[in-house]
């Protein structure tokens, strides 16, 4: 490395497959095109552009380094919670630099009292409960009338958001229109480059562990639950969520102001394929290759004849599949899998639009058709 001083050891950041072939120039020109003929249609401006994120949080804060001695082999810190338990935050944040109260989503199907207590806790905070701590259609419907009351009324607003199927709900979906809310689905798993909501996340969690450990030191070493999460969670949301870091969360996404150019080339090259040519070098079968060829396959044959001979002489010491030739499972190697289904957004989509809640509303109707279909047979049956 000292012959090389342009470079140095790195670790680098895990992206998915998904993520690296989604975000490619085509559906980044795409998802722009949209985006501003949507700020043109709608007169939209900074402050009617919101944008939401779900990200899951463990209670237990993650370890920060410490002060200890050279050449100790060991060191160690009493875990500030239980490891495995986990709460989803839902920031909601406006390209003008505000933000409404966050949602909480708690694993559980009981409502419990007293987890939004306390100074720190952002004012208006609402909490949601699912058996598995996130998002799901029930949470998702209560999210939209939690953000229809906390922005401005009588303002057509812009929602942008992830394609999670929770969030592509019919009644959702019919609810905003009503409501003058324009609901824009971001491209799937491109999210990391084009959500301004998730650029903040990694100093949010951050900051939770700061604020985590001070809660322990200032209250007799007590672990953080989900009775005091809000309240540690708090404090790092205020210094998180400035006004200028929520701005800046825009400009890097290229959203407000509307700029194609701000996403960085870096995070499309994943996507590009290469331009080195392959070169294979062929050599071509010789003569005796191919004789040699010829005599494998003879003798391949010649032990196929012999065994079926085998099976004439005595019949029934052979398999009955090999009789019967029963057809086998075909199998796939890496290469040869089939694929799976595609998402429903590939591209940027305004879910809200009338051809999609069309859509949506015909797959709801043929859902509900084979439900009372599937009844009603049960019902023949019985009788």
């Amino acid at each position: 490395m000292k012959d090389h001083p342009e470079l140095s050891f790195r670790t680098p950041q895990e992206l998915s497959q998904a993520r690296a072939s989604k975000a490619n120039p085509v559906v980044l020109k795409d998802h722009f095109e949209k985006l501003i003929k949507l700020f043109d249609n709608y007169s939209l401006t900074p402050d009617r552009i919101w944008n939401m994120d779900e990200s899951g949080f463990n209670i237990s804060a993650r370890l920060q380094k410490v002060i200890a001695k050279k050449n100790a082999r060991q060191v160690h810190k009493t875990a500030a919670g239980n490891l495995k338990e986990h709460i989803s935050v839902c920031p909601t944040i406006l390209a003008a630099g505000t933000y409404i109260p966050p949602l909480l989503i708690y694993k559980g199907v009981n409502v419990l009292d007293g987890l939004l207590s306390g100074l720190s806790v952002p004012p208006g905070t609402v909490a949601g409960f699912t058996d598995t701590g996130y998002m799901h259609e029930n949470i998702f419907r209560m999210y939209i009338e939690h953000f229809n009351k906390s922005i401005l009324p009588f303002r057509l607003v812009l929602l942008m958001l992830d394609e999670h199927a929770s969030h592509i709900d019919l009644i959702s979906i019919n609810y905003c229109p009503n409501n003058r809310i324009l609901l824009y689905v971001l491209p799937s798993n491109t999210t990391h480059i084009l959500q301004p909501s998730e650029i903040p996340f990694k100093k949010l969690k951050l900051e939770y562990d700061k604020a985590s450990d001070n809660f322990r030191f200032t209250n007799n070493q007590r672990i953080v639950t989900k009775y005091s999460f809000a309240q540690v969670f708090g404090k790092a949301f205020f210094k998180t969520y400035t006004s200028a870091a929520i701005r800046n969360a825009y400009t890097a996404t290229g959203i407000w102001p509307w700029n194609p150019n701000a996403i960085n080339p870096n995070h499309l090259a994943p996507s590009l394929s290469t331009k080195k040519k392959l070169e294979v070098s062929f050599k071509p079968q010789h003569e005796h290759d191919t004789r040699s060829h010829k005599i494998a396959q003879l003798e391949k044959e010649n032990q196929q004849l012999k065994e079926y001979i085998q099976v004439l002489k005595s019949p029934g010491t052979t398999s009955l599949s090999k009789i019967m030739k029963y057809p086998s499972m075909k199998t796939f190697s890496n290469e040869e899998k089939p694929k799976t289904r595609p998402k429903a957004f590939k591209f940027g989509s305004l879910v809200t639009s009338e051809d999609i809640t069309k859509e949506l509303q015909e797959k709801e109707n043929f859902k509900q058709k084979k439900i009372e279909d599937i009844k009603l047979m049960g019902i023949r049956l019985l009788y």
